[in-house]
């Protein structure tokens, strides 16, 4: 059970979950429509690429999320629990308040859902270039050391929050790293199969030109006979 210990305190925790809630079910058609008002002014491949995100990002959200809900905050509520203790003369005993118990779920559930999108910003960087699944694994180790700081600021002031976000973003940085490795294989081939067009098309132009070369010389042979032969 759980307390609520301001005046409206109740009526204004559910109105701002609701608001919540709504941004959440409405994403993805928000999503949609911010697409589908960008895409016009985008080439095919541009619209091919930007696609699968819209999909995976709230996948990756609403694994996060569940994370949180069905890990991360009964485990939290079951050490704020084990705290209590009943002595000789006194007891003391763990009573939640909505907000306080609000507050933690919201900040568990928007730090692990914004976290999951760790693959998403390694791909989008990758495929623009600016970062290389060698450097990712070179990096890897300054990659974890930060990995934890910001699991220790997003989360609650507690080891066992930064341990429960920092591990599942150790592995979807390494998820990140196979992405990246994919976009450049996939970069890699397609400029391979680019390189071998030119070249056909190179050599096709240069037999069209020994072509027309030849025709021009037979023309040119036969304009400088005599009349008579």
């Amino acid at each position: 059970s759980v307390v609520f210990t301001a005046p409206l305190e109740l009526l204004f925790i559910r109105l701002k979950l609701a608001f919540l809630i709504a941004i959440a079910v409405g994403f993805p058609y928000i999503a949609y429509q911010v697409y589908a008002f960008v895409a016009p002014g985008l080439y095919k491949k541009e619209r091919a690429a930007v696609a699968p995100f819209l999909v995976v990002m709230p996948v990756l959200f609403l694994g996060g999320a569940a994370l949180v809900y069905y890990s991360v905050l009964p485990i939290f509520m079951d050490l704020s629990f084990d705290q209590e203790f009943t002595g000789a003369s006194a007891s003391v005993s763990y009573l939640p308040k909505v907000k306080e118990y609000y507050d933690l779920a919201i900040s568990l559930l928007s730090a692990f859902g914004l976290a999951f999108q760790l693959p998403v910003v390694i791909a989008l960087l990758a495929r623009a270039g600016v970062v290389e699944s060698a450097g990712l694994r070179k990096g890897r180790k300054y990659a974890y050391l930060i990995i934890f700081v910001v699991a220790a600021i997003m989360t609650p002031p507690d080891p066992f929050s930064q341990f429960i976000l920092g591990v599942p973003l150790c592995l979807l940085y390494e998820s990140g790293i196979a992405c990246a490795w994919l976009i450049e294989r996939g970069r890699k081939r397609r400029e391979a199969e680019e390189a071998k067009r030119e070249e056909e098309q190179a050599r096709r132009e240069a037999e069209e030109s020994q072509r027309r070369a030849a025709k021009a010389a037979q023309t040119s042979g036969q304009a400088s006979l005599p009349a008579g032969e």
